[in-house]
């Protein structure tokens, strides 16, 4: 396993080929499975974010493979001739016997820039024996390139706090204000009607009210 992360270029090239332009073939005892770590290629893929392809290698044949690197490219979907972006081949020393099996993870990440859609992405295993070298792609499909997804940092979180503190107190303030307001409104109410009778006291109309509220 490498830790590593394939960078990109912008280069236009066509497959791997070697020095004279033929393409190199894939042994037919190679058997090679994949599977995408950290994301589900029917859902799509996030462009910015590190994903990691795991391939599954096994020998079939007679002799012992020397297993070189991973690489991987992604291309317009209708021309897989116009490659988009180049992935570094993430190299590897590995020697593999008749019958065994390796798994080798090769991380990957899309272009931050990338416009949401489809593209056609193609990774390949190289490798050799004491004869020839070889090339499989083992995954070449149209995925789906997914809108950037907006990662929430701690600065956003702190204003968003932040705000919910101010409208809280804001809040609290105008409740108290109108609280106070009405208390001393009907204070004022109180002290006005009972100061208004204080000075009947001992009067003949202190009577006369006493009496009119009895009947």
């Amino acid at each position: 396993m490498c830790d590593d992360v394939a960078t990109t270029g912008n280069q236009r090239t066509q497959q791997q080929s070697t020095g004279s332009g033929q393409v190199l073939p894939g042994s037919p005892d190679a058997d090679t499975t994949y599977v995408f770590s950290d994301v589900d290629e029917e859902e799509g893929f996030y462009p910015g974010s590190v994903s990691h392809v795991v391939l599954g290698f096994k020998n079939q044949g007679q002799r012992p493979y020397g297993f070189t690197g991973i690489g991987g490219s992604l291309y317009y979907y209708m021309d897989s001739s116009y490659v988009l972006e180049n992935y570094t081949a993430i190299k590897y020393d590995v020697t593999i016997q008749p019958g065994e099996e390796f798994s080798f993870t090769y991380p990957f990440r899309l272009h931050p820039m990338l416009s949401e859609g489809q593209y056609g992405l193609r990774f390949t295993a190289l490798y050799r024996d004491e004869f020839n070298t070889y090339a499989s792609t083992f995954f070449n499909e149209t995925i789906h390139v997914l809108e950037p997804h907006r990662e929430l940092h701690i600065q956003d979180i702190f204003q968003f706090g932040l705000i919910i503190v101010v409208l809280g107190l804001a809040v609290f303030g105008i409740v108290k204000y109108v609280g106070s307001g009405r208390k001393q409104k009907y204070s004022n109410k109180a002290v006005t009607e009972h100061s208004s009778e204080d000075w009947l006291k001992g009067t003949g109309v202190e009577k006369h009210l006493k009496d009119k509220k009895r009947n």
